[in-house]
């Protein structure tokens, strides 16, 4: 099962900030030469990216009453009193750590229910594949990334513990790794 690894690895990578690889998804190894082969090794890196995103995000406190209710004040009521227009307010607090915990808890929850669903489910190549986008799409598409990165700037995550598939500085390498090392293999076991 020589795939393992380096699909993981090139999906993963080593953590954020040079710190020691604590598993086998923390270490950085190429996957465009070795790439990956079939269903069964995309359910293990599926069951790995649900595993470390939840691992992550248990790091981060969770978002407190207080904060829930400012945000409301910000954001919400700001915008329902200026008929959903963007306010400064409503702006400035989007980019609060407290709503940074709350958009990364739910893009979490999210990206993790989709891959144990590719991990334990029997899909067939078409519905696997939507799968893997709506993943890569959370990853990359949705702000996921800038949350975290917010969150470490405000001292709520530490660098050491973001591996490196929600690292600003890998965000490019990332994208062109996920898709060449697992929308691609979708396509190969296409009929």
């Amino acid at each position: 099962m020589k795939w393992v690894l380096p699909i993981i690895a090139a999906v993963f990578g080593a953590p954020a900030g040079g710190a020691k690889a604590s598993s086998e998804l923390d270490r950085f190894l190429v996957c465009y030469d070795n790439g990956i082969s079939g269903k069964t090794e995309r359910k293990i890196v599926a069951g790995e990216i649900a595993s470390t995103l939840r691992k992550m995000s248990h790091r981060i406190s969770a978002i407190s009453e207080e904060e829930r209710g400012w945000l409301k004040s910000e954001i919400d009521d700001t915008l329902a009193a200026s008929g959903s227009t963007p306010t400064t307010r409503a702006v400035e607090a989007e980019k609060s750590a407290a709503y940074a915990k709350q958009q990364e808890r739910n893009l979490t929850e999210r990206i993790a229910k989709t891959a144990e669903d590719i991990e334990s489910k029997d899909m067939d190549p078409v519905k696997e594949m939507e799968s893997w986008i709506a993943i890569q799409d959370g990853i990359f598409g949705s702000g996921y990334i800038d949350y975290i990165a917010t969150l470490v700037r405000a001292g709520h995550l530490a660098s050491k513990d973001v591996p490196i598939i929600v690292s600003e500085e890998r965000r490019d390498d990332n994208f062109k790794a996920f898709t060449a090392c697992l929308i691609n293999s979708i396509v190969d076991d296409l009929p």
